[in-house]
């Protein structure tokens, strides 16, 4: 947790936050999901005790960025255009354009399957792209600023991540932690 010479109150905060996202992890892999609920909610709501302010979270890594942002939200501390004003100011969205639809194919088994050559413009924390796609892989990605996507790899896994469970592959959509966990 750094230094010894932090204020013993700062360190409590540290460790108590490191402790409620560690439980808001494990509570996402129980399979009982009303306990699921229950205790994603208790940890959300903890969380709000210890940052209650969208500027508390604006320093934080996007992943922590995304999970504060939704414990403000969850506990109404926050409107959805003050979730999306934070994520454009800390350049934390993925936006994505779908110049190129494809054909969505359900299974009988309730898998979701995309037939047909895609394509999609994603603007990924300020990181251009262009990806094709064909059936359900992605063939091909173009960055004009590949320095920048390859000092961060974790944003590319999960634009892939993103485009491949999306329910739906036309238009255009903001993804961001308000999106995913509706």
């Amino acid at each position: 947790l750094g230094s010894r010479n932090l204020p013993l109150d700062v360190k409590r905060d540290a460790v108590l936050r490191e402790r409620m996202e560690s439980q808001l992890s494990l509570s996402l892999a129980i399979p009982v999901a009303d306990e699921r609920v229950r205790l994603a909610t208790e940890c959300l709501s903890n969380l709000c005790d210890l940052r209650s302010r969208v500027e508390e979270w604006e320093d934080c890594p996007r992943w922590e960025f995304e999970v504060g942002l939704l414990a403000l939200f969850s506990c109404d501390l926050v409107t959805t255009e003050e979730v999306h004003a934070a994520i454009k100011r800390k350049g934390a969205g993925i936006k994505i354009l779908f110049t190129k639809e494809q054909k969505r194919v359900d299974k009988e088994n309730g898998e979701i399957m995309w037939t047909g050559d895609g394509e999609a413009l994603v603007d990924a924390e300020g990181i251009k792209m262009r990806i094709k796609m064909r059936d359900d892989r992605i063939t091909s990605v173009t960055v004009k600023e590949f320095r920048k996507l390859r000092e961060r790899p974790d944003l590319l896994i999960e634009v892939f991540r993103r485009l491949n469970s999306g329910a739906d592959k036309s238009g255009s959509m903001l993804v961001d932690c308000v999106a995913w966990f509706r």
